[in-house]
């Protein structure tokens, strides 16, 4: 069933032209998700204690980042009515884990107003709600990452 006239469509084709920047934050949430289970993959792979809490807290964030992918994924396509194939890029290699941490931290923040700064970009609703609740997790996870550098401080 058609649209009323005037009324454009959630995740519709008038959001066409949102599809570069859902194919960049796609891209962001990806690369994030490699580094986080390669992270966890380094830090599960030694059986102290410690360490597996923070491989446990790495894979959370990696499957955090994979759910993030799939839902801009599922965006794309609902607009587009197709799927998006990112590049695949590898994961980074880090000379310390608390480097790591403290990049990701980083890059989190930044992809957290990334994403607000879509919402604000953007006239479609559906894209806006989405947008706003991807910067929420991004905040989140910067604060998961900030916690877990404090316990690796003590």
């Amino acid at each position: 069933r058609a649209a009323a006239p005037g009324l454009p469509l959630c995740l519709g084709e008038g959001s066409v032209g949102k599809l570069p920047t859902i194919e960049a934050l796609l891209l962001l949430s990806l690369d994030g998700w490699r580094i986080y289970r390669s992270l966890a993959r380094r830090q599960q792979g030694n059986g102290r204690r410690g360490r597996e809490e923070r491989g446990g807290t790495l894979s959370e964030l990696a499957e955090a980042k994979r759910v993030q992918a799939r839902k801009l994924s599922a965006a794309h396509f609902l607009i587009s009515g197709r799927d998006h194939a990112a590049p695949p890029t590898d994961a980074p290699v880090f000379r310390s884990l608390p480097l790591a941490l403290r990049e990701r931290y980083q890059a989190e923040q930044l992809a957290a107003a990334q994403f607000l700064a879509a919402a604000n970009a953007s006239a479609d609703p559906c894209l806006m709600e989405l947008y706003r609740a991807l910067a929420l997790e991004d905040q989140l996870h910067a604060k998961m990452l900030r916690d877990l550098l404090v316990r690796m401080q003590g």
